[in-house]
């Protein structure tokens, strides 16, 4: 079940998962559970919900007294009860939970290291001007300003947020009223910018800024050889980001920064695009999300050139608001604010997809000819790389080989994708598959990828349908930037909801 928080709706589509998921013998082992908030009655249960989870946010809790009353009066009820005991009776033994876990000693320092791992892997390279990065260790006098960059990184809220050893360093309530408003806070873990810098560069004399006032900013920007901002935009479960503005004036901030000193790079703590009205006047920017516990240390090397930045963005960064299919969204600012996700006083809102349809992200950018800030799958790097004998093979599997080449004069990673460009004479954009290549630096490799047919297909009347014909593909470097096309011819292919043919 699932609660759609701009028009109040429920959908309870638990019929389709009784009969598709829990009596096909896919090895299920486990049971139906509602999300926050999506439950409107105890109706639910006699369409396949074995469980209701946070009832604190439904209208009232129907799978306690209710339930059992009802199930003492009506047989199906009580069938549906007994069916419902032994879906969660059998999770809980198949899955072996009825045993205490074991309990041991945490590995703080190996679980850290894959955490920072995956940030380095993570942080996208958007703009590097004049070689502006990586940042040499003997620069002199270095400017770290705003962000909190001095305590930590910023950490997404929600229900996945976790913290690690000592909890988070710095944790800023929103305050309000309202059963959420006493924990929900934007919080930093315990990883700092400034200090993994000061540690690789102890010959650098840095100067911190909190960034509150520009003019303070401004002035030790000036005074030093490189500024460097950090930015950060908090989002979380429940909790929108009212635009693509950075918050809290930090887009003055930065722009006011550059202005004053040209070798200004700016580091995103961000869940997501955000617009750069400030992008021309830096030297430099990357992208580092919401980087985990170990960020702080993953955005210093790549900084400092330890780690070669290889991530690519997964979303498309507009150049505005006015590009994406609805610019402006109904009913902004009447969510309660007590992270309910129900319009204040009922009133109904609704939002009217049919005019991106199928074409989201950067297919939608593709369709209208848009040119984005950034594109899906941008990202750059301290190496470059180059891309090339391109062959696409069409037979019981589609697979696609290519060389890739390390052109540069240092090691680093490349993500190359493969883009489905056109069908049939019909220009479109599918990414139809991606590979991350780790080179040395003049080192080639031989790639090869397989092509889910259904990236190819379109879904229609209950089954996924390829038309014969001519397909053609290119490497790009993201969905923008494309190579010269390679086209091969395709029988029909025609199947249902299956594995891969």
């Amino acid at each position: 079940c699932s609660y759609n928080r701009l028009n109040g709706s429920h959908a309870c589509d638990n019929d389709w998962l009784l009969n598709t998921v829990l009596k096909r013998d896919w090895g299920f082992k486990g049971f139906v559970m509602s999300d926050w908030g999506a439950v409107p009655s105890l109706s639910t249960a006699l369409h396949g919900l074995d469980q209701q989870s946070g009832a604190e946010l439904d209208p009232a809790v129907f799978f306690d007294k209710p339930l059992a009353e009802a199930a003492a009066k009506d047989a199906a009820t009580k069938a549906r009860l007994a069916d419902m005991n032994r879906r969660v009776l059998y999770a809980i033994y198949a899955n072996g939970v009825d045993q205490p876990a074991p309990k041991s000693a945490i590995d703080f320092k190996a679980n850290g290291d894959v955490a920072e791992a995956a940030a380095k892997e993570g942080i996208v390279l958007l703009r590097n001007q004049a070689g502006a990065l990586p940042l040499a260790v003997s620069a002199k006098r270095i400017a770290v300003i705003g962000g909190y960059a001095d305590t930590g990184v910023l950490s997404g809220g929600g229900s996945s947020q976790v913290q690690g050893q000592g909890g988070p360093a710095l944790a800023l309530p929103l305050g309000g009223e309202g059963m959420f408003a006493g924990f929900i806070s934007q919080q930093y873990h315990r990883s700092s910018p400034l200090k993994a810098m000061k540690a690789r560069a102890p010959g650098t004399t840095f100067a911190y800024r909190d960034g509150r006032y520009i003019a303070d900013a401004v002035a030790a920007a000036k005074q030093a050889d490189v500024a460097i901002v950090f930015a950060t935009q908090w989002a979380a479960e429940g909790i929108d980001a009212g635009d693509l503005n950075l918050p809290n004036g930090q887009d003055a901030l930065i722009a006011a920064v550059a202005e004053a000193n040209p070798h200004t790079i700016v580091v995103l703590e961000t869940g997501g695009p955000v617009v750069m009205p400030w992008l021309d006047k830096t030297a430099a920017v990357i992208e580092a999300w919401y980087p985990g516990a170990r960020g702080g240390e993953a955005i210093a090397a790549v900084l400092y050139g330890d780690t070669n930045p290889s991530g690519r963005l997964p979303v498309t960064f507009p150049a505005s608001v006015a590009q994406l299919p609805i610019p402006e969204l109904p009913g902004q600012g009447t969510i309660d604010p007590d992270f309910q996700g129900r319009p204040k006083g009922g009133e109904a809102l609704s939002l009217d997809y049919s005019n991106e349809g199928s074409d989201v992200g950067y297919r939608w950018y593709a369709r209208k000819g848009l040119k984005p800030l950034f594109a899906f799958g941008y990202g750059l790097s301290y190496t470059s790389f180059e891309h090339s004998g391109l062959s696409v093979t069409s037979g019981k599997a589609i697979t696609a080989s290519f060389t890739l080449r390390n052109s540069g004069a240092r090691a680093g990673a490349d993500v190359a994708q493969l883009y489905l460009i056109a069908a049939n004479g019909k220009a479109q954009l599918r990414l139809a598959a991606f590979e991350k290549v780790s080179l040395a630096a003049g080192e080639s490799k031989q790639i090869g990828v397989t092509i889910d047919p259904r990236l190819l297909a379109d879904w229609k009347d209950g089954s996924w349908s390829i038309p014969a014909g001519a397909y053609s593909f290119a490497i790009g470097d993201d969905a923008e930037h494309l190579g010269p096309a390679v086209t091969v011819k395709m029988a029909a292919r025609n199947w249902r909801d299956s594995p891969l043919p």
